[in-house]
């Protein structure tokens, strides 16, 4: 089962790579001079700053995945980064364009450490060296080839075609991980849900058991026989007392 699982990721992340490949820097340094010639200094800036807010969600996602999960971490942090991809073409000023760009290095590279996280956690220990291997080789071969579509692409017209194809990609590799991956929890989640669960419970016996309230009402047949034993208990006392009388 685990060896399945990593040959789905290793297909999932080709996809994702695949996508990537079309909005690598410099694709998409030459569009935005071609779309808004913008100048080599302003585009350095911006991918600076862009570098800045990826490296700060590297620590935000940490903490993300402890309070949500490694699955969820991964899908609906990278999702509105693809949806910004695919709304840049269709936006016409420069300044939003950029807060665009930088709202999504905010948030676009959140599953990288929560991906390797992950995929360690579900293999055994023994295969891990293994699972590495083959969830990033084929990542490495799928983001080689976009960015040669993406040069055609951008030859032919400059409304954005690699961009729209990136974020499409990237929404389709989403979805499919979220589909068949959202109930393959690593132990440490499967663990901590059970921590969880284990305290509410005997909260709520304690709880129960301090107020007096009853864990079952009896039913109709059960309260009968408790009032049939009740009537016979006081018919032997009386039966009792009466022989006493007479002795």
């Amino acid at each position: 089962m685990a060896r399945k699982h990593v040959f789905t990721l290793a297909a999932l992340f080709s996809v994702d790579a695949f996508g990537g490949g079309f909005v690598v820097q410099s694709m998409l340094a030459l569009w935005l001079y071609q779309r808004f010639a913008l100048s080599v200094t302003l585009a350095g800036t911006v991918f600076f700053w862009s570098g800045i807010l990826t490296s700060v969600s590297y620590l935000v996602a940490v903490r993300i995945a402890n309070r949500f999960g490694l699955v969820n971490t991964m899908v609906f942090t990278h999702l509105p980064s693809s949806l910004c991809l695919l709304l840049i073409p269709f936006t016409n000023h420069i300044g939003y364009v950029i807060a665009l760009l930088f709202l999504r290095s905010a948030l676009s590279q959140m599953d990288v450490p929560t991906r390797s996280s992950y995929v360690m956690a579900i293999v055994p220990v023994a295969e891990r060296p293994a699972a590495a291997s083959i969830t990033s080789v084929p990542r490495s071969l799928a983001s080689a080839v976009s960015p040669f579509l993406a040069g055609f692409l951008l030859s032919a017209s400059s409304f954005g075609w690699p961009l729209i194809a990136a974020g499409a990609l990237k929404i389709v590799y989403d979805v499919l991980l979220l589909a068949m991956f959202r109930k393959v929890r690593p132990p440490e989640e499967k663990r901590a849900a059970d921590d969880d669960v284990e305290p509410a419970v005997a909260k709520s016996g304690a709880g129960h058991r301090e107020a007096g309230q009853p864990v079952r009402k009896p039913g109709p047949n059960e309260a009968a026989a408790a009032d049939t034993a009740h009537a016979h208990t006081d018919a032997t006392r009386s039966s009792v007392t009466r022989r006493c009388k007479r002795s």
